[in-house]
């Protein structure tokens, strides 16, 4: 707490926690909890650690815990505490309190269950089984850090953005790193925007190519005046999201020839109608119909 305390007085917008580059955290020294011999010393030991853990959870700025290797015991805990846990595919993970004896207390607990629910949570304290990275991020413990993964994931991003910019698409730049998106109002400017003209293309899309991708405009963020008249979103957008370790170059490759057909019959394109709405979040279920 006085080290973070510190950094804070000093400026720092974000804190990155790390161990060495083969281990996060191993937990606690063994030869420690073999000298705990009464209630106040078990007291006073583990009062120490939940104030250091307490501490990072509520830390005024963003913590992020960086795990590359065994991430285990207090060492998981601490990551639990952390607003974020980037973890490469050499890591490992696992809290084995039960194996000692030792009870966790219930804000500590709570942190692990909003994390991965109450079942995986008890299966995690009771069985004190280790988890492989891929474990840990399917059940939510962490997000997934491969420099050499993260470099080609970008790299092929703005490879997409490029090529598609490049090409007369008029796509937000500079590109991101996990999706590229597209002024579906500038592509498509013969489509009045109560005509939705990101959906449009979204639709032509999936028609033309089978490709998925997901309308940010007026459809998701439109609302009706008093009058039921649209009042559209500031920009109609669709986005073009890549999936972590999904797709391939060949993919991508696809994705640009099916805008290239697209580009050939762009001021064809039609806009479409609602059909059906729900009451709330009407992007996710309402149905459309193309107008002639």
């Amino acid at each position: 707490p006085e080290l973070l305390s510190i950094l804070y007085t000093k400026g720092a917008r974000s804190v990155i926690i790390r161990g060495s580059d083969s281990c996060f955290a191993a937990g606690a020294d063994l030869q420690e909890l073999k000298a705990i011999d009464s209630y106040q010393s078990a007291f006073k030991f583990w009062n120490s650690i939940k104030e250091t853990l307490d501490f990072v959870h509520s830390f005024n700025i963003p913590t992020i815990a960086l795990i590359e290797g065994p991430c285990l015991g207090g060492g998981c805990l601490l990551a639990t505490a952390c607003d974020i846990r980037l973890a490469n595919f050499e890591s490992s993970f696992a809290i084995p309190i039960a194996r000692f004896g030792i009870v966790l207390d219930d804000e500590t607990v709570a942190r692990l269950v909003g994390l991965v629910g109450p079942a995986m949570a008890a299966e995690l304290l009771f069985s004190g089984d280790t988890i492989s990275s891929e474990e840990a991020l399917a059940i939510g413990l962490q997000e997934v850090f491969d420099k050499d993964y993260l470099k080609y994931r970008i790299t092929s991003t703005v490879y997409l953005g490029d090529r598609l910019h490049k090409m007369g698409i008029p796509v937000m730049r500079p590109i991101g790193g996990h999706a590229v998106y597209i002024d579906a109002k500038a592509m498509y400017p013969h489509i009045p925007v109560d005509e939705f003209p990101g959906q449009a293309l979204a639709c032509d899309l999936y028609v033309k190519g089978g490709i998925r991708a997901c309308e940010i405009g007026s459809v998701m963020f439109g609302k009706k005046d008093t009058d039921g008249k649209l009042i559209p979103a500031a920009m109609e957008l669709v986005r073009l999201a890549i999936p972590r370790r999904v797709y391939t170059q060949s993919h991508v490759d696809y994705v640009i020839e099916t805008f290239e057909e697209i580009l050939k019959e762009k001021d064809q394109a039609k806009g479409v109608k609602i059909t059906y709405e729900p009451k709330f979040l009407r992007h996710f279920t309402a149905h459309f119909e193309r107008l002639n």
